[in-house]
């Protein structure tokens, strides 16, 4: 079996665990490995890069899953609210509003899953674009830090950049602006809904899926002190996010801006090739990315 180029790394794993067939079936696996080719990267971020690769990858399954999730429960929603309703009770108080609430974990699980996966990739591409500029550094992740007026998630990578990076690193300025613009957009909020989720509970104002009751009629138009019978799917309200956002759009949405903030610190590390020497940049060379990965592919 032959292996292609862009095989190479793969090649010593397959033989240590004797596979014979890799078969990928991923959403998105040309996207997540343009930015995570190994073959264009030093060595020593090889393993940094498969875990990111992954990341990247369970993030947007999670992302297109909670979609498809909120699809199916709102429909299995409006058909079994007619089974509670009927045995509701009589005499419902007019001048008080009621809701129906679906307790579905599984969208919730998916949300968890999505924000834990961009954390986490988050942390590893700190981590690599570190080690590149400075192989033995010892800064490592995505760690919150103070940036002029804010603490920000990746603040300390921030700082890093503007104060400890090696001057002769043609990419500093740029990374550290690109991470500080990147994180107040959007980055520190989506980690600090990460952490309330992992460590404090339930996110403040994330709202559940849910059906405004109403009462019906009798046949003189007036109201029958009974919930209405029927609602259609388009009453069902979509769980969604504290401000107001559809939790599955938020999630389209942070996976579109973690797409370009992605695209744009590989654009930062890339270089044009000058060295005679051919083979995989080294721990002293400058990355050639640029073209190579991106030239073919836009942002998402």
């Amino acid at each position: 079996m032959q292996l292609g180029k862009n095989d190479r790394v793969l090649e010593r794993d397959w033989q240590q665990r004797n596979v014979l067939f890799m078969i990928p079936r991923r959403p998105g696996s040309q996207k997540t490995y343009r930015y995570f080719n190994p073959n264009f990267y030093p060595e020593q971020v090889e393993q940094l890069l498969h875990a990111a690769e992954d990341r990247w990858t369970l993030m947007l399954t999670c992302g297109v899953s909670v979609g498809q999730q909120i699809q199916t429960d709102t429909t299995m929603f409006a058909e079994e609210l007619v089974r509670h309703i009927a045995v509701a009770p009589r005499n419902i108080p007019m001048d008080l509003s009621f809701l129906a609430i679906l307790q579905s974990g599984t969208w919730l699980a998916l949300l968890h899953g999505f924000l834990v996966s961009l954390k986490s990739l988050l942390d590893l591409t700190g981590s690599v674009w570190a080690m590149i500029a400075e192989p033995d550094t010892s800064s490592r992740g995505f760690h919150k830090g103070k940036v002029a007026d804010l603490v920000l998630a990746g603040g300390k990578l921030v700082n890093w950049f503007r104060s400890a990076c090696p001057k002769e690193f043609p990419a500093r300025s740029g990374a550290a602006d690109t991470i500080e613009r990147h994180s107040r957009e959007w980055i520190t909020e989506a980690v600090k809904y990460r952490d309330t989720l992992m460590h404090y509970g339930d996110i403040a104002g994330l709202t559940p899926m849910s059906v405004r009751l109403e009462l019906g009629e009798e046949s003189g138009a007036s109201p029958s002190g009974r919930f209405r019978q029927t609602y259609s799917r388009d009453e069902v309200l979509c769980p969604a996010m504290p401000d107001g956002t559809r939790v599955d759009e938020y999630c389209r949405l942070i996976t579109a801006k973690a797409d370009r903030f992605l695209m744009e610190m590989v654009r930062l590390f890339s270089y044009k090739e000058s060295r005679v020497t051919p083979g995989p940049p080294g721990p002293g060379d400058r990355m050639y990315i640029g073209e190579r990965l991106l030239q073919k592919d836009k942002p998402g």
